[in-house]
């Protein structure tokens, strides 16, 4: 028969790899809408090689338009991926206090702020300076 504290222990394990598995997920989104807007700027790179477009001044500004859209609706996904990261651990985690009494002396009862890691940083930089890189093309 399981004791109190073995069952807790086994009901943080599984909380532990509930966590683990929605940072997975949101982190694995992170990047495919980092991919996706590099896709984006690559296509857009291509359409501003043609020779035909360069004297048309219409594309040009609807690429413009296009980069900075995919760079604000990239950060505003990467931004919210990074939100649902840290609220689905702190659900998980007043869900898994309220099973057990031995838990909730173990966990900290202060919820997790929002900090933003070194990777997310350098994905927003990424879309940020492909943004740019596709602007200045188009604007010479």
């Amino acid at each position: 028969m399981t004791t109190e504290k073995e069952r807790a222990y086994d009901d943080l394990r599984v909380l532990y790899q509930a966590i683990l598995e929605d940072i997975k997920l949101y982190k694995n989104q992170q990047w495919l809408a980092t991919y996706y807007a590099f896709g984006i700027y690559v296509v857009l790179s291509s359409l501003l090689s043609q020779e035909s477009l360069k004297s048309i001044w219409f594309p040009n500004i609807a690429i413009i338009i296009l980069s900075i859209f995919v760079i604000v609706g990239g950060i505003w996904i990467l931004n919210t991926y990074q939100d649902e990261i840290i609220k689905s651990r702190n659900q998980k985690f007043v869900t898994i206090r309220s099973m057990s009494p031995i838990i909730q002396n173990i966990l900290r009862p202060d919820e997790a702020k929002y900090s933003e890691n070194t990777i997310v940083i350098i994905l927003k930089s990424v879309m940020i300076l492909g943004g740019i890189f596709v602007i200045s093309l188009s604007i010479c």
